[in-house]
C-alpha cells in the first residue's frame, strides 16, 4: 500500500511539473495579433500569419519592416500572406494561406515551426535577422561576425547573454537591405519541413569565443594568432614553379623566436620540410613576411614559438597550396543556379567565401546571391588541376538576374566583388571570369560595351594593380530566345578593343545542357560540366602563353 501511495505521489509531482511547464507559455490576442510569452522568449504572430518579433534576453532577434521583411515570412514572387490565423492547441498557432501554411508550437525553452509549401513550385521561407545580432556559428564552424554567406542546416546565434540554436536552414546569406543577415529554408513544391528553435544560456566557452571575435580574433584564439596561411587557402603562383606566401600573425605568449616548416610535394623538385627561422618582433610579438614557396600542394604548415629554445606555443595548418586563383562574377550562371549541385573529383579545388577557404562541392560559397544549386566551378577546377597539377582557388561573387548597370562602380555588387579582390591582394589571383549578358539581351551594344569597360577599368584602378578580365559570349535566355545580337556585339567590342579577353561562347550549350528538360536558362549537370571545361580550355590557352616553360 505504501508503495502505491509513493508511486501516486511521484506521478502527481510529475503532472504538476508538466502543468507548470505548460503554464509557462501564455498566448493572448489583441488588435488581431497573438502575443506569446514563455520563460525564455516573447514572440508576436501578426494577422498575416508571420511571426514578426522574437525577443530573447530583452534583445530583438528579427527585423520586420525593412524592404518587404516581415521578420519571418514565405516568399514566392513576393511575400505570402497567411490570413487564416488561429490558436490550434494549448501552445500552438497555425496560419494558412492559398500557397503555404505554418504551425508554431511553443514550449518553455523552445519552438517548433512546421512549414508546408502547398504550391507546385519551389519557394523559400526566410528569417530577417536584426543587425544587432552580431555572431553566428554554422554547424561545427566557429562563431563569426554577421552578415555572412554559408550553407548548413544548424546554426547558433548569440543574443545578449543567451543563445538560440536553430535547425532546419538551407543557407545563410547577406547583407540584404540595411545590412540584414538572412536565414533561408528552401522548400520544393508540396514539401514540408521543420524549423526547431532552442533557447539557453550561452556557455562560458561560447561567451569567450564571442569575446574573441569582438576583439577581431578567431573564435578559438588561444594566445597565438596565425593570420596567414589559413587552411585550404590557395596562393597565386607568379611563375610556373613558384609563388609568394604570406606568413603573418601575432602571439601573446612570451617567446623569443618563431620557426615554421612546410611539408608536401611540389610541382617540381622537393621541399626540405625542415624548421626555418622567421623574422619576429619580440616586443610587438608580431611576424609578417612573404616567403617564396614552390608551386604545388596540398602542403601542411607548422609554426611554433620558442622561449630559450623550448616550444611554448604552436599552430598547424592541414593544407594550403600555391596554384591558380580566379574571381568569378556576373549573373546566375556565374553562381550556384545550376539545376543540381555538382561535385569536384580532384579534391584540389578550394573556394573563398570572404571569411574562409574551403575545399568543397557545390554550392561554392561567397556569391552575393547566396544561391545553393550547381555551378561550373567544380568542373572548371578539376579540368585546370588535371592540366596544371596545382591547387585551384575560386572566389565567386556574382548575383543572379543582374544587368551590367547593376554592377556599376560604387554599387553594392561592385563593392562586393572589390572586397574579394582587395582581400586577395595585388597579384593574389590570375583573372576575373565574367559570365553575364542574359539580363542585357535588349541593351544596345555600345551601352553594354561602355558599361563593362568602365567596370573593368575602374576595378583595376581601385585595386591598384592590373589584372585581366575574361568576358564570356553569353545571351541565352530560353530555347525560343537563344541569343541576342545586341549583347553579343557588345561583348565582341570588349575583345576587339582589348578591354577584356575572350571567354567561352556558352550560347552554344543548348538542349539537354539546360535545366527544365532543355527549356530553362540555367544549366543541367551535363551543361555545368561542359561549361567548366569550356572555361578551362580558354583560360588554359592564356596561361600557356604567359607562364612560359
Amino acid at each position: 500500500m505504501k508503495r502505491i501511495v509513493l508511486l501516486l505521489t511521484v506521478l502527481l509531482l510529475v503532472l504538476c511539473q508538466v502543468c507548470a511547464l505548460q503554464a509557462a507559455v501564455s498566448i493572448t490576442q489583441a488588435n488581431g495579433q497573438y502575443k506569446v510569452h514563455a520563460a525564455a522568449y516573447d514572440a508576436t504572430v501578426a494577422p498575416d500569419g508571420c511571426l514578426t518579433n522574437l525577443a530573447v534576453d530583452g534583445v530583438e532577434f528579427l527585423k520586420p519592416g525593412v524592404d518587404n521583411s516581415r521578420g519571418s515570412f514565405y516568399i514566392q514572387n513576393g511575400v505570402l500572406k497567411l490570413p487564416d490565423v488561429r490558436v490550434t492547441g494549448e501552445n500552438s498557432i497555425s496560419a494558412t494561406g492559398d500557397l503555404a501554411e505554418i504551425t508554431y508550437t511553443f514550449s518553455d525553452t523552445g519552438m517548433v515551426w512546421a512549414l508546408k509549401n502547398k504550391a507546385g513550385s519551389c519557394m523559400s521561407f526566410l528569417l530577417a535577422i536584426d543587425p544587432a545580432i552580431k555572431f553566428v556559428k554554422v554547424g561545427g564552424d566557429q562563431f563569426r561576425s554577421t552578415p555572412l554567406s554559408a550553407t548548413g542546416a544548424e546554426t547558433s546565434w548569440i543574443v545578449g547573454k543567451k543563445k538560440i540554436d536553430i535547425k532546419g536552414s538551407s543557407k545563410l546569406w547577406g547583407p540584404w537591405s540595411a545590412g540584414l543577415q538572412m536565414w533561408e529554408s528552401d522548400l520544393d513544391g508540396g514539401e514540408s519541413k521543420t524549423a526547431v528553435f532552442s533557447f539557453a544560456n550561452a556557455s562560458p566557452s561560447e561567451a569567450k569565443a564571442v569575446q574573441n571575435v569582438q576583439l577581431g580574433m578567431p573564435a578559438d584564439y588561444d594566445g597565438f594568432l596565425l593570420i596567414s596561411p589559413s587552411n585550404a587557402r590557395v596562393f597565386q603562383r607568379q611563375s610556373r614553379y613558384a609563388g609568394r606566401v604570406l606568413v603573418s600573425g601575432k602571439t601573446d605568449v612570451a617567446c623569443d623566436a618563431i620557426e615554421y616548416r612546410i611539408v608536401g610535394k611540389p610541382l617540381k623538385g622537393t621541399i626540405s620540410g625542415k624548421w626555418q627561422r622567421l623574422a619576429f618582433d619580440p616586443v610587438g610579438r608580431r611576424f609578417n613576411k612573404e616567403i617564396s614557396v614552390p608551386a604545388g600542394g596540398w602542403y601542411s604548415f607548422d609554426i611554433r614559438g620558442l622561449k630559450s629554445g623550448k616550444v611554448v606555443t604552436s599552430k598547424h595548418i592541414e593544407k594550403f597550396g600555391v596554384g591558380e586563383v580566379f574571381v568569378g562574377a556576373g549573373q546566375s550562371n556565374s553562381t550556384n543556379n545550376g539545376q543540381f549541385a555538382t561535385k569536384q573529383q580532384s579534391g584540389m579545388v578550394s573556394c573563398f567565401s570572404g571569411n574562409s577557404w574551403e575545399v568543397r562541392d557545390d554550392p561554392f560559397v561567397g556569391a552575393h546571391d547566396g544561391s545553393g544549386g550547381g555551378s561550373y566551378y567544380p568542373a572548371f577546377g578539376d579540368a585546370m588541376y588535371a592540366k596544371y597539377h596545382v591547387p585551384i582557388g575560386i572566389a565567386s561573387t556574382g548575383n543572379g538576374g543582374t544587368t551590367v548597370a547593376e554592377w556599376d562602380t560604387g554599387g553594392t555588387l561592385y563593392n562586393w566583388m572589390m572586397t574579394r579582390i582587395r582581400q586577395l591582394g595585388p597579384g593574389g589571383f590570375r583573372a576575373v571570369l565574367w559570365h553575364q549578358g542574359e539580363s542585357d539581351a535588349k541593351t544596345p551594344s555600345e551601352k553594354y560595351y561602355t558599361g563593362m569597360a568602365k567596370i573593368i577599368n575602374d576595378s583595376n584602378s581601385d585595386a591598384g594593380w592590373s589584372f585581366p578580365w575574361f568576358v564570356a559570349h553569353v545571351s541565352y535566355c530560353f530555347p525560343e530566345n537563344p541569343s541576342s545580337t545586341l549583347v553579343r556585339t557588345g561583348q565582341q567590342m570588349l575583345w576587339d578593343k582589348a578591354v577584356a579577353l575572350q571567354g567561352p561562347d556558352t550560347d552554344t550549350l543548348v538542349g539537354d545542357m539546360r535545366d527544365r528538360d532543355g527549356k530553362g536558362a540555367h544549366f543541367s549537370p551535363k551543361g555545368l560540366s561542359a561549361h567548366g571545361k569550356m572555361w578551362a580550355d580558354i583560360v588554359g590557352k592564356y596561361l600557356d602563353s604567359v607562364l612560359g616553360k
